[in-house]
């Protein structure tokens, strides 16, 4: 739209003579910043109508009012205070609750499954050969850092065999990496 054409619109929408269509389009270039707010007039009276406007002046009334209020309202605060309950409110309910955790631990100690022990034993013993045979299998190898990785887990096992004994001897006497002796 061309300035000329803004201005027609303007200068109508000034005199009362828009119609609803142009009311939009008047917004539309608003919005799009082409036609400034100062520029039509009954912004500029209205304006004028909200600068003209008193500011009422409250009341000393209302001060006194505020005041009360806020002084009934700590008086409140001051009575809601929180207090701990006695010991004979609080004891029977500790003692529930020691007790309940107490029956749970014998439950869970008296209630197993049958043969859980001899179970963890059997998987002990086997974690153990499996770490035993990992540590003979890792010394014989070339590389010196998957030796040393053999010795530390030495440190691991708790029961060795006569095997593991010989095998960490013979690379303590034979071995040419001397980090790994």
């Amino acid at each position: 739209m061309e300035a000329k054409q803004i201005d027609e619109l303007v200068a109508k929408y000034n005199e009362g003579l828009a119609d609803p269509a142009e009311v939009k389009q008047l917004e539309a270039l608003i919005e799009a910043g082409l036609v400034g707010l100062t520029s039509l007039r009954e912004l500029q009276k209205l304006d004028q109508q909200i600068e003209k406007l008193a500011v009422p002046q409250p009341s000393m009334e209302l001060d006194t009012r505020f005041y009360s209020a806020l002084a009934n309202e700590k008086k409140v605060q001051k009575q809601v205070r929180f207090s701990v309950p006695s010991w004979s409110f609080l004891w029977p309910r500790f003692a529930a609750a020691a007790g309940f955790v107490l029956v749970g631990f014998a439950v869970g100690y008296f209630i197993q499954p049958p043969g859980s022990k001899q179970e963890v034993s059997a998987l002990t013993e086997q974690v153990s050969e499996l770490k035993e045979m990992m540590m003979l299998s890792l010394l014989e190898k070339e590389s010196a850092s998957q030796r040393l990785r053999a010795v530390s887990l030495t440190s691991e096992m708790d029961q060795v065999s006569s095997r593991v004994t010989n095998a960490l001897f013979t690379t303590l006497n034979q071995d040419e990496n001397v980090n790994v002796r």
